[in-house]
């Protein structure tokens, strides 16, 4: 996917509202993809963009979260409250980008299984 693809997946899916964006997500917790088809293809194109996309957007997750709490660890032992609080934004990030590659590899499962 390119990276012009990528972009036009992401706007789509931020054009669709917030409650069936979050149908969908919980419907994909359950293993069932979104009763739309075009919702269910908006997302399941939005999932392709996120999972396969460059390696270094692949890096976050446990990496960024090790990180993280290393800088918070270092912020505590110097004792600077800017190290320490740009910690905590990176280990927010973290677990929200680690958050996002589960939904969408949810979305995807949810999506293969409306196929067969």
């Amino acid at each position: 996917m390119s990276r012009s693809e990528r972009k036009v997946a992401v706007k789509a899916w931020r054009k669709v509202p917030v409650d069936a964006r979050s149908e969908t997500v919980r419907l994909a917790r359950q293993g069932r993809p979104h009763p739309d088809a075009g919702v269910a293809r908006i997302a399941e194109t939005w999932s392709r963009s996120v999972v396969e996309g460059p390696w270094y957007g692949q890096v976050g997750g446990w990496p960024i979260i090790g990180l993280a709490l290393l800088i918070i660890t270092m912020g505590a032992l110097t004792t600077n409250l800017f190290i320490w609080l740009a910690g905590i934004v990176i280990l927010i990030a973290g677990f929200l980008g680690l958050n996002q590659r589960n939904v969408a590899r949810r979305i995807l499962v949810a999506a293969r299984d409306r196929q067969l």
